[in-house]
């Protein structure tokens, strides 16, 4: 799928660039920190793989809206957005990389220890906040002056308030859970993967899309359930990753959500299943700092023999499952299914 949305990339980052001409300029005319918060910015949104962006423009072609400066424009607003969120995020985790290179409180930590400034992991955490909220801020404003017709423009930036807003309380789910010593619920995970994760990254580009293209109401409808359910999956491949991938092919240290102790469907059913197994000792993993290549390669291959992987498998299945019949009962024209099975496929087989 990633080699599929390719084709609308350099649009997206043509849009950044004309965001960041229209919009950064200003940031820039009020200090030196605004002149230096657009070069991080650029960079950091364009360094991505843009899917988010892409699925704005792939659902509004599928409705028969061709890729244009519109679209381009909301798509650019979405990574913004994605931007806004994996600044904060990095703060939050303490995750210091991101897509392979300092996270953006790291690069300011380092500007700070470089200046001699006082407390650089402080400043650092502090610059990084700022940035992040300009980076959303940007991309309400860009979703404001598109060109269209009033009515849909109100629904756009109506629809992107609410999603962000929902992604936040999400994350205090998601922040909650990990320094709570109660495990969370399979359902209050389930949440956190639905908002935090889901509804962002599918249901809000695709539903942008669908709306800028003038969709029914009952397609862009839809497409919000389709994107939660297929979230799900992709966040179920994200821990997979993260604790299965290395540090080279998943942009962050190897083992870090181990060592996070993060409350994921990974952990909560290998927990359940270790007591009375050969792994039984991995229980004492989760949030321990400092793992040792073998502890982590140890939670792999519990996660493998406890049957915990096959499990998550079967849950995965089942919500491919749910997302098909939607797509079946809700006729959509074979462009936008041709799309919707495009990204089923890729969160199927997702590697990275």
């Amino acid at each position: 799928m990633i080699d599929t949305l390719a084709v609308y990339r350099t649009g997206i980052l043509d849009a950044l660039a004309r965001i960041d001409e229209e919009h950064g300029a200003e940031l820039g005319g009020v200090n030196t920190w605004g002149e230096d918060l657009r070069s991080r910015l650029l960079e950091f949104a364009s360094r991505g793989k843009l899917i988010r962006g892409s699925l704005v423009l792939a659902a509004s072609e599928a409705f028969g809206l061709p890729a244009g400066d519109a679209g381009c424009t909301v798509a650019a607003a979405v990574e913004l957005v994605q931007s806004f969120l994996l600044i904060h995020d990095d703060i939050m985790d303490e995750d210091p990389i991101r897509r392979g290179v300092p996270a953006v409180f790291e690069q300011y930590r380092r500007h700070a220890c470089d200046n001699g400034f006082r407390h650089p992991s402080r400043f650092g955490e502090s610059m990084a906040i700022c940035g992040g909220d300009v980076a959303v801020l940007m991309a309400v404003t860009a979703v404001g002056g598109i060109e269209a017709p009033d009515a849909i423009r109100l629904k756009l930036m109506t629809l992107l308030g609410a999603e962000i807003a929902k992604v936040g309380v999400a994350q205090m789910a998601d922040v909650a859970n990990g320094h709570s010593t109660r495990a969370a619920t399979e359902e209050e995970i389930r949440s956190v993967y639905r908002f935090k994760t889901g509804r962002y990254t599918f249901s809000l580009p695709l539903m942008l899309g669908a709306i800028l293209a003038g969709a029914e109401e009952s397609a862009v409808a839809a497409l919000s359930t389709w994107g939660e359910l297929q979230g799900v999956v992709f966040q179920i491949r994200d821990d997979h990753l993260g604790i299965m991938g290395d540090t080279g092919a998943i942009g962050k240290p190897a083992g870090s959500d181990i060592s996070a102790n993060k409350q994921t469907l990974h952990r909560l059913y290998l927990l359940d299943r270790l007591p009375g197994t050969a792994w039984a000792d991995v229980s004492g993993f989760f949030g321990h700092d400092h793992l040792s290549l073998a502890q982590i390669q140890r939670v792999r291959d519990a996660l493998e023999g406890t049957g915990t992987s096959a499990l998550l498998e079967e849950k995965v299945d089942e919500l491919r499952a749910e997302a098909e019949a939607i797509v079946e009962n809700a006729g959509f024209a074979d462009a936008t299914v041709e799309v919707l099975h495009a990204i089923d496929a890729y969160n199927a087989g997702r590697s990275m």
